[in-house]
């Protein structure tokens, strides 16, 4: 990265202040009294200048930290919709309409948009037209370490239930947790924790300790969970739709 304006500009001065007391020293002569009195001076100018300097450096470091914890998170993302293009379709907007083929408006795949209507979507594509968006996994708390992986009805709907789907969201999200908490628990069990929610689509929020796990550990993780979220479903959404009457 390169060095911030302000950080610069915060070194001229230092250079300058520090030369013109040097350039004093200079003409006043050198004697103890002289040298004690230009030290004084550097340090009252230079200390201030690296207080400010440290702590924008610390801030900096954090902001680094938080763009590439989110962007690890959504290259994994990635990857999973990778492995099950025609059922889901993002990271991308909630605003964004769908194609249907029909002439409607094209989806809205700017990276830069607000995180917090960014998801990762179940979006079923049929005969080369896609079905409506149901939320599967949100952007915004991965900027945490969180993964939380979401159960709408609409997704249920596309993956092809019908009838109740209340009753179908309340039947599957406790088996998705149950056997996605087992994931995480098998192959992360000292790298997270489990945090409520009062969602009611909400089937469950894993709580990564992004900081001390690797940046490889933790996309991975991502990875894991998420795509395991979605494989269970689709085995769920399978053995509903089997039960006579949906029962």
């Amino acid at each position: 990265m390169s060095e911030p304006q302000h950080d610069k500009g915060a070194w001229v001065v230092a250079g300058v202040t520090s030369a013109a007391v040097i350039a004093g020293l200079s003409f006043k002569g050198v004697s103890g009294e002289t040298i004690s009195d230009a030290v004084k001076d550097i340090g009252g100018t230079l200390l201030p200048l690296v207080g400010a300097l440290v702590a924008a450096g610390m801030v900096t470091r954090k902001m680094d930290a938080e763009a590439s914890v989110l962007e690890i998170a959504e290259s994994a993302l990635r990857r999973v919709q990778d492995k099950n293009r025609g059922l889901l379709t993002g990271p991308k907007s909630n605003k964004s309409e769908p194609d249907d083929g029909g002439g409607g408006k094209n989806e809205v795949e700017d990276g830069n948009e607000d995180r917090a209507n960014r998801y990762l979507f179940v979006q079923v594509s049929k005969d080369g037209k896609k079905g409506k968006k149901g939320q599967f996994i949100p952007v915004a708390p991965l900027e945490d370490g969180i993964l939380t992986i979401k159960i709408q009805r609409q997704a249920l709907k596309s993956l092809g239930i019908e009838g109740d789907l209340c009753a179908a969201q309340e039947h599957i999200i406790p088996v998705i947790r149950e056997r996605v908490a087992a994931v995480a628990a098998r192959q992360w069990k000292n790298s997270h924790v489990l945090t409520p929610t009062k969602d009611k689509n909400v089937a469950i929020n894993i709580d990564f300790d992004e900081g001390a796990m690797s940046k490889r550990d933790f996309g991975k993780a991502i990875e894991q969970c998420a795509g395991a979220a979605f494989l269970f479903l689709r085995e769920e959404v399978d053995k509903y739709k089997s039960r006579p009457n949906n029962a």
